[in-house]
């Protein structure tokens, strides 16, 4: 049982429930972000702490990280630059201001594709380098490599229409955001699976046009599907990078499907939620 756990990107759509469940598990927790007042709307409660520190400023990082036991690193981007950036140069800036005589875990999220051949894209390359990082430190650690999140789809919606891009012929065991939150906090029960990266599946497949044909029925919302080279258009067109991101990711998705090591899948966590129970709950 670990007295303080800190969360880095706790306010993200995947850290949150994580923050959320260590709480519930009775640990206490330390929310580390920029802005601690957007983190007080978002946690109630006396096992919250709120520090104000950030990735990149290794004083406030230092002594936002100080005294803490474990610390689980949610981090994201939207484009190659903001990859590199955030995964590799805001893991090596965790590593320098964590007290390696003190803290007792590191884990992190990657990606279920995280593995040499599929770094072809930035993203995989960039946590695959973040990965490492925490291998080589010394420090125990755990990556957590999850399917696609049936949250996601929420991000499809647009003016009442459900909108996806590109080819989609690869199935996807997609998983709950809860169900990765629960396996992340029994994760740290476990002391045999540290040092070790997990695949979290889902206990159904999917590929991602199937997922939102359910989504917007369940929702009765309108269907819209871009082909791989009307999306590359519009995306280049509008000019923005977490829509050029997305079409780069889809493609890629396409390409390497998911193709999860052995050794990944032996552990007993388990996401038993599927797709038609989230729709109906959420």
């Amino acid at each position: 049982m670990y007295k303080t756990i800190a969360v880095i990107g706790a306010t993200g759509m995947l850290g949150l429930p994580v923050a959320k469940e260590f709480a519930q598990q009775g640990h206490n927790v330390r929310i580390i972000s920029r802005d601690s007042s957007k983190a007080r709307e978002l946690f109630q409660g006396s096992l919250y702490e709120f520090v104000e520190a950030d990735l990149f400023d290794e004083e406030s990082l230092t002594t936002a990280l100080k005294g803490v036991e474990a610390i689980h690193i949610n981090l994201s981007g939207n484009s190659p630059e903001t990859y590199l950036r955030n995964h590799v140069e805001g893991t090596k800036s965790i590593l320098r201001a964590v007290d390696k005589s003190f803290i007792k875990l590191i884990t992190m999220i990657s990606t279920a594709t995280a593995y040499e051949k599929n770094s072809l894209r930035v993203d995989t390359k960039a946590k695959l380098e973040a990965e490492s990082l925490l291998k080589n430190s010394g420090i125990p650690y755990i990556t957590y490599l999850p399917s696609w999140f049936f949250e996601t789809l929420n991000l499809l919606v647009d003016q009442e229409t459900v909108t996806t891009m590109c080819q989609s012929t690869q199935p996807l065991r997609w998983i709950s955001a809860q169900d990765y939150a629960k396996s992340v906090a029994q994760s740290y029960k476990l002391p045999e699976l540290y040092n070790k990266r997990l695949s979290l599946l889902g206990p159904e497949s999917f590929t991602i046009a199937e997922a939102a044909d359910l989504f917007a029925q369940t929702k009765k919302l309108g269907r819209y599907h871009m082909t791989d080279s009307e999306a590359w258009d519009y995306a280049k067109e509008v000019g923005d990078d977490t829509l050029l991101d997305a079409v780069d990711l889809l493609s890629y998705t396409e390409k390497v499907g998911e193709q999860p090591e052995p050794s990944t899948l032996d552990h007993p966590l388990t996401a038993s939620l599927r797709l038609s129970e989230w729709l109906t709950a959420s």
